[in-house]
């Protein structure tokens, strides 16, 4: 009963996101003609000079693609829906099943790597423009973006653990859903925004695992991981979304680089021993 509420609740709060986003584009898409207005001898322009002046500045301080459209939403909203359905209505022969093929394969010893490794998208989604590598937004939009984001991780998975209360295979509780998977998925999804599809799918390979590592270890059943994945990837992108207005809120203003952190590598004489040593410059 209580996996039933739990699952009802879930399914209103990730077709919002969809909703939300879909009454966004509608608004955007009606509000864009409006640039003529009527007089009584008929449709008279603005003034075209400073309405492209007032669209040139408006493009260059706003980043791309920090909206929720859609589709966005679609298939993140959907793995997790359909495994929370797929958890409550077929658990025994799914998850059973799936577990029984996982230990039935010639697998080494399980070594508990997959706690540290789902951290690992999520510190190269910040670091990696840092040493050099091309990134969409600066230091300070990922930083903000990944604090939304993973707070959101942690509140939703935290909360559903503990509203569905589901055992683990291994004899646990709090199983649905996975929250190494939910961590891991977020940084994945931060990733492929970011850094593009190259190191997004090499991300993507790194969350696959430490998924993959939760059934192996007796962790955590198939549904649970499925809807870690979905919940992470949805965080992922309401974390970007709410990036401008967050950042609006706490009056954070910037300048824009291209990746926001410039990185400067130069060889320095140590006066000491003569010797030359490697010299590493940050600027924000």
């Amino acid at each position: 009963m209580r996996f039933a509420t739990a699952f009802m609740a879930l399914i209103l709060s990730l077709c919002a996101f969809p909703v939300r986003a879909a009454c966004e584009s509608f608004v955007s898409a009606q509000a864009a003609p409006a640039e003529t207005i009527q007089s009584d001898t008929g449709p008279v322009a603005f003034a075209s000079a400073e309405l492209a002046s007032d669209k040139a500045i408006a493009s260059e301080a706003a980043p791309t693609d920090d909206s929720l459209p859609a589709s966005a939403v679609i298939v993140p909203a959907s793995l997790t829906i359909v495994s929370a359905g797929l958890r409550l209505a077929v658990h025994e022969p799914l998850d059973g099943g799936v577990r029984s093929m996982v230990s039935a394969l010639p697998l080494p010893r399980y070594v508990d790597v997959d706690s540290y490794v789902q951290y690992l998208p999520s510190a190269m989604h910040l670091g990696l423009g840092v040493v050099g590598v091309k990134s969409r937004n600066s230091f300070t939009d990922r930083l903000v973006e990944s604090v939304i984001a993973h707070a959101l991780c942690f509140a939703v998975s935290r909360s559903l653990k503990y509203i569905c209360a589901a055992p683990r295979p291994d004899g646990g509780s709090l199983s649905f859903p996975s929250g190494h998977a939910s961590l891991a998925f977020t940084g994945a999804e931060l990733m492929r925004y970011e850094y593009g599809t190259g190191w997004g799918a090499a991300a993507y390979v790194c969350s696959s695992y430490v998924g993959a590592a939760r059934l192996w270890g007796d962790r955590h059943w198939f549904t649970d991981v499925l809807a870690g994945a979905g919940i992470g990837m949805l965080c992922a992108r309401a974390g970007v979304w709410l990036r401008e207005p967050v950042k609006r809120w706490l009056g954070i203003r910037e300048k824009r680089h291209s990746s926001g952190v410039e990185v400067a590598f130069a060889p320095v004489i140590d006066p000491l021993s003569g010797c030359f040593c490697p010299g590493v410059q940050l600027q924000f």
